[in-house]
């Protein structure tokens, strides 16, 4: 599995495998699920749902506590966006479309937990928030291509504020992913 945001989260694969050993702290069995149609990985708590939405240029997943097609949403979860070709499609650069997104949040959120600052993660650069929104605690991780490859992802994960200590480290082992398998780079 690749450690695609470890240095924005500072955790580590084995840190984990430590977590879910950690008796205090709610952690579920977590399953592979792969993200089709590109084939990435993720590992996710085994009795949560996914669902994708995709189109031409948009590839969403979203993983949640609660049955989304059921309840047409959810309280407790994540999405990935991957979003193909901004720049060709929209004329924004991935990274000026992210940073705007960036700043919108910011001024919206009721407070700013912290700000997690750009750094370089080899296929991508990333950047993060963590936020008060109203009645719920929402993690942003932004990333952008580099070397000029125009591609963005998003991933929003977040929760009731009460509920977040139960499930701050689900999200962060979420953070682990792969989006694309190789083989398809190729």
């Amino acid at each position: 599995m690749k450690n695609f945001f470890s240095k924005i989260f500072k955790i580590k694969s084995s840190d984990v495998k430590n977590i879910q050993n950690t008796e205090e702290l709610y952690f579920p069995n977590m399953v592979e699920q792969i993200l089709h149609p590109l084939g990435g990985k993720i590992l996710k708590p085994e009795n949560w749902h996914y669902l994708e939405a995709h189109d031409d240029l948009t590839y969403n997943w979203y993983f949640s506590e609660e049955n989304i097609k059921e309840n047409k949403g959810y309280t407790t979860g994540v999405r990935i966006q991957l979003m193909v070709s901004p720049l060709k499609n929209t004329g924004c650069s991935a990274k000026e479309r992210l940073i705007k997104i960036f700043n919108e949040k910011q001024k919206e959120a009721q407070q700013v937990i912290q700000i997690r600052p750009e750094t370089n993660e080899g296929l991508f650069i990333s950047i993060g928030l963590e936020l008060i929104e109203g009645v719920h605690h929402t993690m942003y991780s932004f990333a952008w291509g580099s070397n000029d490859m125009d591609m963005a992802i998003i991933i929003v994960s977040g929760t009731k504020n009460e509920s977040w200590n139960k499930y701050h480290h689900i999200f962060l082992a979420m953070q682990q992913f792969e989006v694309i398998d190789q083989k398809y780079l190729k």
